[in-house]
């Protein structure tokens, strides 16, 4: 089935006689491009300004000498990785690390998304009383029972399989809404419900660690073992966003305040691969973001940090700025 969704996608109208990529192309180059362009873009980061009204804007500065090199252009923290894209006025700008500019109109359009089931997986029926799922002999999931189908997207319904004592099990939502753990005979493991829990690829003692939240909001990793790792101590989810490389920035911010970052009062960054803290939880502290540069297109997991310059986004009052893994920090002089 599809679905026809209204979004903003960025694209170069053809029968805009005078388009906006007009008057955009002449001031990035001249004022971005020609500015950087004796300068390895992977030794570039982005420095904030803010106006009387309170408007974010950024450039870029060379991160040894603090030097600002362009003009804040930008309307949020982007960096070469290898590219760089970002919007000004009405043009989406991208960028490539030899600096060759492609600038296209902003507009608006009509799309149509394929949400239609992966014929790879099967839906068991459960009439019968089958509450079970099935693997392949590399323990990826093949099929499940229908008793958990309430989506197309099968990882809606279902986790990814994980090994635990040579069986198999997976998290799934249960008839109250709470998500559990099975098997793949269907039987439930004891002790296992709560208001949120998650699969991850990380690891403790060999053990698959499981994000938890629990019914009093505690939030934390879990193992089928018993382990608990942060547990009760973790500010917020750290998947979804805020998430690079295995760093996850933990705040205590209000999603849907109107200022929320303004309602963060504190802060850290939690490294996963490790489940050690980068920077502790600190009372005033406000990490918003993450950005990284790199030379080549790079995926955003752990094991690739050695190949990456990574950095954290810092609020101070209306101010941003950037410090690094080691905390030293990166503003504009």
């Amino acid at each position: 089935m599809k679905r026809t969704l209204l979004v903003f996608i960025l694209t170069l109208s053809s029968n805009i006689i005078f388009s906006q990529t007009d008057k955009c192309k002449p001031i990035l180059q001249k004022d971005f491009i020609d500015k950087i362009k004796d300068y390895k873009a992977a030794d570039l980061v982005p420095y904030n300004v803010v106006n009387d009204s309170w408007q974010e804007k950024w450039g870029l500065m060379d991160k040894t000498t603090k030097k600002k090199l362009t003009e804040p252009l930008m309307n949020y923290a982007s960096t070469f990785n290898p590219n760089i894209s970002f919007f000004y006025e009405e043009c989406d700008v991208k960028i490539n690390n030899n600096y060759e500019l492609n600038a296209k109109d902003l507009m608006v359009t009509v799309i149509e998304g394929d949400d239609s089931v992966d014929l790879k997986i099967q839906v068991l029926d459960s009439i019968n009383g089958y509450k079970g799922f099935k693997v392949d002999d590399n323990g990826n999931l093949i099929a499940y029972s229908k008793a958990y189908f309430r989506d197309n997207w099968h990882s809606w319904n279902i986790s990814k399989p994980f090994l635990y004592k040579n069986n198999y099990y997976a998290i799934v939502q249960n008839k109250e809404g709470n998500k559990t753990i099975i098997n793949t005979e269907g039987e439930i493991k004891k002790g296992f419900v709560y208001k949120s829990l998650r699969y991850t690829d990380y690891q403790h003692k060999g053990e698959n660690l499981l994000y938890a939240e629990d019914f009093k909001g505690k939030k934390g990793f879990i193992t089928l073992s018993g382990h608990k790792l942060h547990y009760g101590k973790l500010l917020k989810s750290p998947f979804y966003s805020n998430e690079l490389f295995g760093y996850s920035i933990q705040h205590d911010g209000i999603r849907g305040a109107g200022t929320y970052q303004d309602s963060i009062s504190k802060s850290g960054i939690l490294d996963l691969s490790t489940m050690k803290w980068l920077i502790k939880p600190k009372k005033g502290l406000k990490l918003i973001n993450m950005v990284y540069t790199s030379e080549s297109v790079t995926k955003t997991d752990y094991t690739n940090r050695k190949n990456v310059n990574i950095y954290f986004v810092v609020l101070e009052d209306k101010f941003r700025y950037l410090i690094d893994e080691e905390g030293n920090k990166y503003i504009a002089k």
